[in-house]
């Protein structure tokens, strides 16, 4: 948030259009594009003369996201996940809609369990698993912390390896979707992993905000989808990605300044903020569209998308289908 307000503020002070690139993103959230930093993000893309451009992540296939649906109050099911030898540690987020809530119990590898834990506001325990030499800290969020809904926070310190059981009861049951998140990759080892992925629903936050130009990936050299591309929605089921760049083998210069080539959803969001900045000279510099922002830069690059035969446009892994600054100009 301080980065992007000092670009901002930059920005003002030079009279300048200003065309920003988010290329990270995290699992730990709402996605639902409520948190502050989401919100933030959101304020400033409407901005006269701003393009906030963000990855939408690279979990499509990490396994890191699980869907359970409860049938109604009462209803019962079980969340199981593997935890990689020598893990040290992580993060998991279970969240329900502001209509349901929810109970767990956890089983370790070794059969250990801390029975039902009833919702309760607010709630903060750490309990130990002496056979498995793991400690679990709980909490439950209710009504609040971004959202209406329940959050559970469990912090798995010295996990076991093994394959872990969460039981989720349907203690109030309307709507019944129960996401859970991992830690995206390389904050947890390969082999830590959902037994039941769903690979929907992985685009990561800050890409959850409204108003922002949201980019997946694609293979370039042979038009594929690139499969490790965060595929939306969000939880409130909006679309996501707007449109796919290329995200295989892009050409780009490192740090130590040489030429270099990088895989993954970041480098798309650094092509379409190059486009960004190209649409704010066109607008801006010269005069076309003083007005243009992260909004009305998505309405021209869609106008531009190149499409693929026998997909409906849009979806949850193309957006509007893969950017073409070529097309939006001749559009124009």
């Amino acid at each position: 948030m301080l980065g992007i307000e000092y670009l901002y503020e930059k920005a003002l002070e030079l009279n300048r259009p200003l065309a920003i690139c988010i290329g990270m993103g995290s699992n730990s959230g709402f996605h639902n594009g409520l948190s502050i930093l989401e919100q933030y993000i959101s304020n400033i893309a409407v901005k006269n003369g701003i393009c906030v451009n963000v990855c939408n992540g690279n979990e499509g296939n990490a396994q890191h996201h699980s869907l359970i649906k409860l049938t109604g109050t009462g209803d019962e099911k079980t969340l199981e996940f593997r935890v990689a030898e020598n893990e040290n540690g992580f993060l998991l987020n279970i969240v329900s809609y502001a209509s349901d809530r929810i109970s767990i119990n956890i089983t370790s590898p070794t059969g250990e369990t801390t029975g039902r834990i009833p919702p309760r506001d607010n709630y903060d325990e750490e309990i130990n698993f002496p056979l498995s030499n793991t400690r679990v800290r709980i909490q439950y969020y209710n009504k609040g912390f971004e959202s209406s809904g329940q959050l559970t926070l469990l912090r798995f310190i010295t996990p076991s390896p093994g394959v872990w059981k969460i039981n989720i009861y349907g203690e109030r049951i309307l709507i019944g979707d129960i996401h859970s998140w991992l830690p995206i990759k390389n904050f947890i080892k390969e082999d830590t992993y959902f037994l039941t992925p769903d690979p929907f629903y992985t685009v990561t936050l800050p890409a959850t905000a409204d108003s922002i130009i949201t980019v997946g990936g694609y293979n370039h050299f042979d038009n594929s989808f690139f499969v490790e591309s965060g595929r939306g929605p969000t939880r409130l089921n909006n679309i996501r990605p707007a449109i796919c760049a290329p995200a295989v083998n892009v050409a780009c210069i490192n740090q130590m300044g040489m030429q270099d080539i990088i895989t993954g959803t970041s480098g798309a969001a650094a092509i379409s903020t190059g486009c960004s900045a190209l649409m704010l000279e066109w607008a801006v510099v010269r005069g076309n569209n003083p007005a243009i922002n992260s909004v009305s830069t998505v309405g021209y690059f869609v106008a531009g998308t190149e499409t693929q035969p026998n997909e409906l446009y849009p979806n949850n892994l193309w957006g509007f289908g893969k950017l073409n600054i070529l097309g939006t100009f001749e559009n124009i």
